[in-house]
């Protein structure tokens, strides 16, 4: 039993598990490049990794997907600290809070900044929460 990963114009078509050889799977697939892969690649093709082949030597990654999944859940994670912080400084704005003007501004510079924290970051690794002010 070999595995087979097929290409035709450098793009991945498909795989094949056959009991065929290499040169008689090239034979009956006339116009894709067939190249002989291993069992573990095999399966991976098969749950949506993708493939390329460059001098005969086929490389799978796994999709994207997977970081943009992981992404989006460190994002939620930043937005519900942030969320958390804000929350947790609501009673500064109010207008009897015991505040001078000059601590106010800081606090509303320092809420400002955690809101702008989704638009200022590229990624959810860079993030610095702001000092809070005292």
């Amino acid at each position: 039993m070999i595995w087979i990963a097929r290409f035709k114009n450098g793009k991945h078509t498909g795989v094949s598990q056959t009991d065929k050889t290499l040169t008689e799977m090239q034979a009956i697939k006339t116009g894709e490049d067939c190249v002989e892969i291993t069992q573990s690649q095999y399966d991976q093709i098969k749950d949506g990794w993708a493939a390329s082949e460059s001098g005969g030597v086929v490389t799978v990654t796994e999709p994207a997907g997977w970081l943009e999944n992981k992404t989006n859940e460190a994002w939620e994670k930043i937005r519900k600290e942030r969320n958390q912080l804000l929350g947790e400084s609501d009673y500064i704005i109010l207008a009897d809070a015991p505040v001078d003007e000059t601590q106010k501004q800081e606090w509303t510079t320092y809420r400002q900044v955690l809101r702008d924290i989704p638009q200022d970051y590229d990624s959810p690794d860079e993030v610095v929460y702001p000092d809070k002010p005292e």
